[in-house]
């Protein structure tokens, strides 16, 4: 576990978000971003959609980022062909794996197995890296599911993703899972896409990470269809502090990164958003304060500069005690004498 890569889909799965439409600029804008910030790969769209969609996605591979650039295919030749149009050198290929979604799709098990197979062998000449995903993995019987990740790593696939599509797993069911298929395929690397239905993505995504996956799809702030994917933010955080593994982001760049994302999806933020929100890092009772002053970790997981903030905030109100008031006034009584000293 010393390799963690993150996939933002900020770009594909983000822009799904009803409503939610980023312009090329805003799109450059942000691949610069995650760029900076450190990203592994950023999923650019899906060319199938074909028009302009299309031509955002290679204007994002003509900037020759260090992340990777990666779209997003259906289980259709002809969403490789425009794959191949934008010049990227990275496909992810999402197949129907549950009996409900092969249902939707009129078709059945057999045709899965086939499709796993004949695709993956016919990217992999076309493609320098080929991503096999596994859609609705959740609801899709065990037995079923070792047979296609042993398929998908016998047919030489560079990652197999497991999705969540509908956020139904639990920490506990994912780390099961996980650890049995990276016995099915030692070999092939897995990743980990979740959704936040139930409240669980960034667990899910944590217990993904600590069964062996390596790599994690987020979005910034969680942006995504229904209750949305996981956090950026609360990813790296949980990943680096509760199983001390380097992501490779800065975590300097997470409130930019979030007000960006913000402000161009016309998304607000909730003020006490885990990691970015304007709250988190704000204290009104007293024995919070109390403990604070003497130890800033007592009331806190980690301090505000890690992010870039100046400091932690006290206000006063109803749950202050003579700590809270006592500290607002001597540092009233700080910043009234610095002004009359600039002053003078």
């Amino acid at each position: 576990m010393t390799n963690i890569h993150l996939i933002d889909s900020t770009l594909r799965d983000g822009e799904q978000t009803p409503g939610i439409r980023f312009s090329l600029e805003t799109k450059i804008a942000l691949a610069r971003q995650l760029d900076e910030a450190g990203i592994s790969e950023i999923e650019a769209g899906i060319p199938a959609m074909g028009g302009c969609f299309l031509d955002e996605i290679k204007t994002l591979v003509n900037l020759n980022l260090d992340a990777e650039i990666s779209v997003w295919c259906r289980a259709r030749l002809g969403d490789l062909d425009r794959a191949a149009e934008t010049g990227v050198n990275r496909v992810h290929i999402a197949l129907p794996a549950s009996d409900r979604l092969l249902r939707t799709q009129g078709k059945d098990e057999s045709w899965l197995f086939r499709r796993a197979t004949a695709l993956t062998a016919i990217a992999k000449k076309r493609f320098d890296y080929v991503s096999v995903g596994l859609m609705d993995a959740s609801r899709c019987p065990d037995e079923r599911l070792e047979n296609l990740v042993s398929k998908i790593g016998r047919a030489n696939a560079d990652r197999c993703r497991l999705a969540d599509t509908v956020g139904i797993w639990d920490p506990f069911e994912v780390e099961r899972v996980f650890s049995r298929m990276g016995c099915i395929a030692p070999e092939l690397p897995l990743g980990f896409h979740g959704h936040n239905d139930l409240g669980m993505a960034t667990a899910n995504a944590l217990a993904a990470v600590r069964a062996g996956a390596t790599w994690v799809d987020v979005t910034i702030n969680g942006l995504g269809d229904r209750a949305g994917n996981v956090p950026l933010a609360e990813a790296v955080m949980a990943i680096e502090t509760r199983l001390g593994v380097s992501t490779g982001l800065d975590p300097y760049s997470f409130s930019t990164l979030s007000d960006f994302v913000s402000s161009a999806s016309h998304q607000g933020l909730s003020p006490d958003k885990p990691i970015v929100g304007s709250r988190v890092f704000m204290h009104e009772a007293g024995i919070h304060v109390h403990g604070l002053l003497r130890d800033r970790l007592s009331f806190q997981p980690f301090l505000p500069e890690h992010f870039g903030n100046q400091t932690e905030t006290y206000v006063l109100g109803p749950h202050s005690g003579q700590t809270s008031h006592l500290y607002q006034t001597k540092t009233s009584m700080e910043k009234t004498h610095d002004r009359y000293r600039t002053s003078t």
